[in-house]
């Protein structure tokens, strides 16, 4: 726990907390981080104009199982080995492919605390909106299933429907609504409905948003005639997917000016971040090499906003790196509870409550031993990657090389040093495969039947 005074952690401990985990949503797809002006976030910029915006945050992996299990547990993946989504068992494999990746993983081990469990013990009343992709025991595509969802995973209270999602829609025509409308997201009402009931005790409520991930869809035929206004040279499927962006952005808005509404939001520590990077096919280039499933910085390099009027100064920038897996040691020292005792993620609150530096033991760092073949876009072999202050390597285990990136100067990593700084680049493979090994991570191996023409 941070060594602050006991009567200033109880000072500052939050009487709510909202964590709120959107879909696919790359770095640059908020508007206030996005200078062409194009998406369109304006409760999102809000929340960023009001607490603290982060530059350099990660997810826990490239892919979503993976990402929402590590921000749940504060446990790496390779530790979990759960590293990819969560598939059934027969689900198959790529083939004729140079390595064997590891068998698919169905549930999220039932034996690890998550954040859920953590903050009932600490007094919370603890929700859950939206997507959780951590089982394969649900009936449907998503469902959480009686075993291994939120309710079994420290949630008392859930809700998994995909409210105005495309999830939901068998009828995609489009609607003549009123130009700034939207239509009715059970999701998000949910999530407002959880906020009146409990408004009088604290609570921990996370929303998991299905926005804006695939199918792109929006009934609102005002918003695809303004984002083809804004930029008619872009494909449909890029004009669909900010107008579902803008949809993601008003709901989330419900639940923010519910806590106005209640009162609560300035004693509400409010916290929001994607599961990773971009989806390729229908997103507008930014600023870093790379899309969800790889481990170059368009991959895991994600939005991450905390508001904390209690503690937080407003309209600030954070240059610290920091990763959805250190929520759980974070949360549970302001919370007023011990860390589990196995944890890969470092707690931020001497970061957030003193200024102080990220005293982080245990480096970022990545592990994605399968494949993602190109379909059309891009995709990945096997890899594992490590940030330590400014460089960054990623491993490769089809070839066994590495590349090595120094991030202040090539965010877009277009500079491989690694023959140049050949010293730096040793010693962090070495460093990644001893996490790896410590956490008795899952290895792809050699394919005997792969014939290398």
């Amino acid at each position: 726990m941070i060594k602050l005074k006991s009567e200033e952690l109880l000072k500052h401990r939050p009487c709510n907390i909202v964590v709120i985990q959107v879909d696919d949503l790359a770095w640059h797809q908020l508007g206030c981080q996005n200078q062409s002006g194009f998406y369109e976030t304006p409760h999102l910029d809000a929340l960023a104009q009001q607490g603290w915006c982060f530059a350099q945050a990660y997810s826990a992996a490239p892919i979503c199982s993976a990402s929402r299990a590590g921000l749940l547990t504060g446990l790496s993946p390779a530790k979990l080995g759960l590293e990819f989504v969560s598939k059934p068992s027969q689900a198959p494999f790529p083939t004729h492919t140079k390595l064997l990746q590891p068998p698919y993983t169905q549930e999220l081990p039932s034996s690890i605390p998550t954040l859920g469990d953590r903050l009932a013990q600490a007094g919370y009343i603890t929700g859950f909106v939206g997507k959780w992709h951590l089982t394969q025991g649900g009936v449907s595509y998503l469902a959480y299933g009686d075993t291994n969802g939120p309710r079994q995973r420290g949630f008392s209270w859930t809700h998994g429907q995909f409210g105005a999602h495309p999830y939901a829609y068998s009828d995609r025509t489009l609607k003549d609504y009123e130009s700034g409308s939207f239509p009715t997201d059970g999701s998000s009402q949910a999530a407002v409905q959880f906020i009146r009931d409990n408004c009088h005790q604290p609570f921990y409520l996370h929303f998991a948003s299905y926005f804006p991930h695939v199918p792109l869809y929006t009934p609102c035929r005002w918003s695809l005639e303004k984002y083809r206004h804004k930029n008619p040279s872009l494909t449909k499927q890029q004009i669909t997917y900010a107008a579902m962006v803008e949809s993601m952005d008003h709901y989330i808005g419900h639940i923010l000016q519910e806590l106005e509404q209640q009162s609560l939001a300035s004693e509400t520590l409010v916290i929001f971040t994607s599961d990773h990077g971009g989806d390729p096919r229908h997103d507008i280039t930014g600023p870093y090499r790379g899309c969800k499933w790889t481990l170059y910085e368009g991959g895991i390099r994600v939005p991450f906003i905390i508001k904390w009027p209690q503690a937080l100064k407003p309209n600030q920038v954070c240059d610290q790196p920091v990763g959805g897996i250190d929520l759980m040691p974070t949360l549970c020292d302001l919370a007023l509870i011990d860390q589990p005792e196995t944890c890969d993620g470092t707690t931020l609150a001497p970061l957030l409550m003193a200024g102080d530096q990220i005293g982080r033991s245990v480096p970022l760092f990545w592990h994605f031993p399968y494949y993602h073949p190109k379909m059309g876009y891009q995709g990945t072999t096997p890899c594992a990657a490590i940030r330590s202050q400014d460089w960054k390597l990623i491993y490769f285990f089809e070839d066994q090389r590495s590349e090595l990136y120094q991030l202040e100067l090539d965010t877009a990593e277009s500079n491989d040093l690694a023959r140049q700084e050949f010293k730096t680049s040793s010693h962090l493979e070495c460093q990644l495969f001893s996490e790896l090994r410590q956490r008795d991570a899952r290895w792809p191996q050699q394919n005997p039947d792969y014939l290398d023409f």
